[in-house]
């Protein structure tokens, strides 16, 4: 069964225990946890998931929301506040940024959401490896700490990052077999 959830920006992606079980290395390792309950909450995440009985998937707030009452449950409420700062300081940093483009006279706060569109559009990736790829993007983007940046060094992360991953210069169809991997 594919579970869906829906992200911050509307979309729709697959639940990902392993992207899960990243969050929660990050909580756990922050307050110099142990790991062995991850399992059982990744596994109440999925069964709250694939019991989801609204007609929109459920957001990843709702999830993150769960995954937190589970911690707690757990006795581990020191994980699931660092989660909660984790998640927190990320929004902060992703609001700080502004997106210039002098060519266009355009001002925009940052939005990984664009980067995933414009991936897909121009690149003709298809989304899971657009949004992953994204994800990358938008981490060089904040490990700059620039509170502006300009739409052509975007631009250039982005064919860096392509580059990187060997997909500059494929065509689509390498881009889909790529992503059925």
């Amino acid at each position: 069964m594919t579970s869906l959830v829906q992200k911050r920006d509307g979309s729709h992606e697959r639940f990902s225990p392993e992207k899960l079980w990243r969050c929660l290395t990050l909580g756990v390792e922050a307050v110099r946890s142990e790991i062995e309950l991850a399992e059982v909450v990744i596994e109440a995440a999925e069964t709250r998931i694939d019991n989801w009985e609204h007609e929109c998937p459920p957001t990843t707030g709702a999830i993150f929301s769960g995954v937190c009452r589970a911690l707690c449950d757990l006795d581990l409420m020191d994980v699931a506040a660092a989660l909660g700062s984790h998640r927190r300081e990320r929004d902060v940093l992703r609001r700080r940024v502004t997106v210039v483009d002098e060519q266009k006279n355009l001002r925009t706060p940052w939005d990984k959401a664009l980067v995933v569109n414009s991936l897909r559009k121009d690149n003709g990736l298809r989304y899971t490896t657009a949004r992953l790829l994204a994800s990358e993007i938008e981490q060089r983007v904040l490990d700059l700490q620039y509170r502006v940046i300009n739409a052509s060094l975007l631009r250039e992360l982005v064919k860096n990052e392509m580059a990187q991953w060997g997909l500059d210069g494929w065509d689509a169809v390498a881009i889909e077999t790529l992503d059925r991997q």
